[in-house]
C-alpha cells in the first residue's frame, strides 16, 4: 500500500506495481501499516484521525477521532511476527504527540483508545523523543526511531512492568538522513538513508551487518521502506 495524489489516496499495487484497488481519503495520510492479523491502519495528522481498514478490499472499517488540540496522531508500526491471534499481544502502536512528547500508544485487540474512563489523554509509559517523525516496533516496547532533522537513529526499550527505559543514539558514519525503518521474518532492521542513497541492515540491538543496497543498485534518495513478508523483497 502506498498514497498518491497529494495523499488523498491509497492505493494497493501488486509485487511488479501494478495497481489492484483505491482507497479515496478525505485528508493526506501521513502513515500507513499493516499488521500480522491483516488490518490496516492510516494516520491522517491534519484531521487528527486514524483509520481502521480491510487492506484487501480497501474499505474503511473504522475512524477514530480525536478533539484534544494538544494531542496529534502521527506514526503507525506494525508489530513483526504478531502473528494471527490478539490476544495477550499488541499488533502494532500508534506514534501520539501530546503536549510536546511522543507516546507510543499500543492498539488492545482491535480497540484504539486513547482516553481513561474520566475521558482524559491516557499518558502512556511507552515514551520515546520528542522529535520523532517516525518509528517502527520490532517487538513489544521496542522502538527504532527516526529523529526530525537528525543523522541518527535511537534505540528505545521499555522495561516491563518497571517505570524506566533503556535507550541509547545509533550514530552510522555511513547512514546520512534515515527516513524510515522496517524489519523482516528473520529479525533484521532494515533503515533507509535518503542522504546516504542506501539501506543499513541492523541487528535488534542496532549492531551494522551491513549495507544491503545502495546508489550501485540504483536506490537514490530514499524515503520510505517495507518488508514483502510473502515474497521475501524490499519495497521502496
Amino acid at each position: 500500500m502506498c498514497d498518491c495524489q497529494e495523499g488523498k489516496e491509497s492505493v494497493l499495487v501488486d509485487p511488479k506495481g501494478d495497481l489492484l484497488n483505491i482507497l479515496n481519503l478525505d485528508s493526506e495520510q501521513f502513515n500507513v501499516a499493516v499488521t500480522d492479523q491483516n488490518i490496516g491502519y492510516i494516520t491522517q495528522p491534519n484531521t487528527e484521525s486514524i483509520l481502521q481498514i480491510d487492506p484487501d478490499r480497501m474499505v474503511i472499517l473504522h475512524r477514530v477521532k480525536s478533539n484534544d488540540v494538544c494531542s496529534t496522531e502521527i506514526c503507525v508500526s506494525a508489530v513483526s511476527n504478531s502473528g494471527r491471534d490478539t490476544p495477550n499481544k499488541v499488533p502494532c502502536y500508534f506514534g501520539v504527540k501530546h503536549y510536546g512528547n511522543v507516546y507510543a500508544y499500543p492498539v488492545n485487540g482491535y480497540n484504539i483508545n486513547f482516553r481513561t474512563i474520566n475521558n482524559n489523554i491516557m499518558v502512556s509509559d511507552w515514551a520515546i523523543d520528542p522529535l520523532v517523525v517516525m518509528f517502527h516496533a520490532v517487538r513489544e516496547g521496542v522502538f527504532f526511531s527516526c529523529i526530525g532533522g537528525q543523522s541518527y537513529i535511537k534505540y528505545t526499550k521499555h522495561i516491563e512492568y518497571a517505570q524506566n527505559k533503556e535507550e541509547y543514539i545509533l550514530k552510522i558514519e555511513s547512514m546520512d538522513t534515515p527516513t524510515d525503518i522496517c524489519s523482516d521474518n528473520n529479525g533484521h532492521v532494515y533503515v533507509s538513508g535518503q542522504g546516504s542513497n542506501n539501506i543499513h541492515r541492523l541487528t535488534q540491538d542496532g549492531k551494522v551487518l551491513d549495507i544491503s543496497l545502495d546508489s550501485r543498485h540504483g536506490i537514490i534518495q530514499p524515503v520510505a521502506l517495507c518488508f514483502n513478508q510473502t515474497i521475501q523483497h524490499y519495497t521502496l
